[in-house]
């Protein structure tokens, strides 16, 4: 919501800057068609990234975006009649869909490879921590086989120190 209300100050900005012949009204009907139209143009290729680029139909995704483009402009055109005096030409439209198509895709593949980057890392630390937690359960088997191998030499040697060994071991567990 905040990188749309940016682009509408930013496009009133720069028609207010290059038509100084229009009304402040006409002004916000021109924002508001270039937002609609760019708007319906990115959300359109969003879907088309999602269902084709993403399951590597290229083609599909490359049809579906000059079909984008071409329904972008149509409607953009459409929401112009609203504004006799204002007119822009087809290769402008084109040209300012493009530059938001790409830049909508390329922020789209960003924020995804670091969302991917996070979990990635975050699996990491729990196969480390599963890991770990393996190698434990490995080692108390070992360390308690071993600790009573020498209960029984012990035993065999000295009897009197078992229950004295049996009270360190049990501390130790």
């Amino acid at each position: 919501i905040m990188g749309w209300c940016i682009l509408a100050i930013l496009c009133f900005l720069d028609y207010q800057g290059n038509y100084d012949t229009h009304s402040t009204r006409d002004l916000v009907k021109m924002v508001f068609i270039y937002l609609t139209s760019v708007s319906f143009t990115l959300y359109l290729n969003l879907y088309f990234v999602k269902r084709f680029l993403e399951h590597r139909k290229y083609f599909l995704y490359g049809v579906s975006v000059v079909l984008t483009l071409v329904s972008g402009t149509i409607l953009e055109r459409a929401l112009q009649q609203l504004i006799p005096s204002f007119e822009e030409s087809y290769l402008l439209i084109v040209s300012n869909l493009i530059y938001f198509l790409i830049g909508f895709t390329g922020f789209h593949y960003f924020k995804k490879g670091l969302v991917g980057r996070y979990y990635n890392q975050k699996l990491e630390a729990q196969n480390r921590e599963v890991e770990l937690n393996l190698l434990k359960a490995k080692f108390n088997p070992y360390f308690l086989f071993n600790t009573l191998q020498n209960m029984i030499m012990v035993s065999q040697q000295s009897p009197g120190k078992i229950p004295d060994m049996i009270l360190e071991l049990s501390d130790v567990m």
